[in-house]
């Protein structure tokens, strides 16, 4: 086999997966893991109030709506308002509120209590769930920045988060987790205890959860499978066939075949995460992509290492054939293995959030294999939920057991899936997932190997004694 420098391995990925490219005109940023953009006045508030870790990804691009342009994130709806000055002509939507309608009913506070915050505007109490740490110190800790003074003023807390609208309670969310929860009028607070103290208190992905019209629009199946078609040729060592899933008999990857074979060399195998692919028109779809690859190092201590690239393709319809037209990635830093592929739970959660916020792709992609261990073509993977309206799960204790490079961790679960239709339908068993524990493969982390899944009824609610019971002893019907 060809052999080349570390230097001249970049180049060629470069040229395979397209130009490596930083999108900054007029200050917009693309976020691969959505698909969406984020500019102008909206990019500079996001950056300056928290960014990632208050508001999450994108949802929507910049939308319109009730006559205002707005923009949904995972945990918030920003609204333009440029009648008001700076920093008021960004406002936060009253999500909260919204998802919550009847919150005025809900039971309030006798009054004051120890330790605690009370508003009398709403008639509820925000305390700590432990020393120095909870709800209430959160709430006072975080907030929007209006005068450029160290720490958070009430009137910094109040712009983010709202006044509470509801006591503390168990509460299942989006994730098919049951925690202890708080609502206020734009946010949710949720206490996670046997998280370290920094991550003890996580907001909810409320712009999720009331959803918009921006996210619900259908992919094109094939479009996805020959971005997944692509790149299981590429670890199959099957060149030819990878070269033609570009356009133009190939010509579209701006490469002969030959070149296009010699800048896998070093290429030992890839692993892909899709982030949620963008209609563009009805021939031509945008799929983000998050790639990891094993690489040959010669004469490189240590001979193999990861690398990362994330960007996008984009993949047009030719008759009814999907082919990739064109690509721009670039080298990413992130952390490995990725945060979701980190542990059992964390795949499992991820995995039903991405379905409960219609995103198939990627979804697809936490199964092993390229999403192909699912034994489903994406178009079938993606018609399987066509009827699924919500899914909370609840989970097990993981359970691990080593085998031959690989780790194996089944877990048990109950899903509790809320169709269209609103009835409800009720199923348990367990994931097994895989990771190997081999360097530098140990860095992909986990991916869903394969699921024993059976109905066990209907109706059952995710927070009854009955899920604990499937949980322990369930048992095909």
């Amino acid at each position: 086999m060809r052999r080349t420098s570390i230097f001249t391995s970049l180049l060629c990925l470069a040229l395979i997966f397209g130009v490596f490219t930083t999108t900054r005109a007029q200050e917009e940023v693309v976020f691969p893991e959505t698909g969406h953009r984020v500019s102008g006045r909206f990019l500079q508030f996001w950056r300056q109030q928290g960014g990632l870790a208050v508001f999450g990804y994108p949802l929507t691009d910049q939308l319109t709506e009730n006559g205002r342009s707005v923009q949904y994130f995972e945990r918030q709806r920003f609204e333009l308002h440029p009648e008001n000055q700076a920093p008021y002509d960004v406002l936060l939507g009253r999500l909260g509120a919204e998802i919550l309608p009847d919150w005025q009913s809900q039971p309030t506070a006798a009054g004051a209590v120890a330790g605690c915050t009370y508003f009398a505007e709403t008639r509820h109490n925000v305390c700590n769930q432990q020393a120095q740490a909870g709800f209430l110190n959160y709430w006072q800790s975080h907030g929007l920045e209006f005068d450029g003074r160290a720490g958070k003023s009430y009137a910094e807390s109040l712009a983010l988060f709202g006044l509470p609208i509801t006591e503390p309670y168990q509460y299942t969310n989006s994730s098919g987790v049951t925690v202890q929860t708080q609502w206020f009028e734009r946010s949710r607070f949720e206490w996670y205890p046997n998280n370290p103290n920094e991550f003890k208190v996580q907001l909810g992905r409320l712009g999720a959860e009331l959803g918009s019209s921006g996210t619900a629009q259908p992919i094109p199946a094939g479009a996805v499978q020959t971005v997944v078609t692509y790149y299981d040729a590429i670890n199959r060592r099957s060149f030819a066939e990878a070269y033609a899933q570009w356009a133009n008999n190939g010509a579209a990857s701006n490469q002969t075949q030959e070149q296009f074979t010699e800048g896998f060399d070093n290429t030992v195998r890839v692993s892909l995460l899709l982030g949620n692919p963008k209609v563009l028109s009805a021939d031509l779809v945008e799929v983000p992509v998050t790639i990891l690859g094993v690489i040959n190092v010669p004469r490189g201590n240590p001979d193999q290492q990861v690398q990362q690239f994330q960007g996008s393709y984009r993949v047009q319809r030719f008759g009814n054939t999907w082919k990739l037209a064109s690509a721009a990635l670039g080298p990413f830093n992130g952390p490995l293995p990725p945060s979701q592929f980190a542990s059992p739970i964390n795949l499992l959660q991820s995995y039903y959030a991405a379905i409960n916020d219609r995103q198939f792709a990627r979804a697809y992609t936490y199964w092993n294999n390229l999403g192909q261990a699912s034994n489903l073509s994406f178009g079938d993977f993606q018609q399987g939920f066509a009827t699924t309206g919500q899914v909370a799960i609840t989970l097990g204790t993981p359970e691990a057991e080593g085998a031959a490079g690989s780790i194996y961790i089944t877990v048990p679960i109950v899903i509790v899936a809320t169709q269209n239709d609103r009835s409800v339908r009720t199923y348990c068993g367990d994931y097994t997932l895989r990771g190997l524990n081999v360097q530098p493969f140990n860095q992909f982390g986990l991916r869903i190997e394969s699921a024993r899944i059976f109905e066990a009824g209907s109706g059952v609610r995710p927070d009854t004694d009955q899920v604990q019971q499937l949980l322990t002893g369930c048992q095909q019907q």
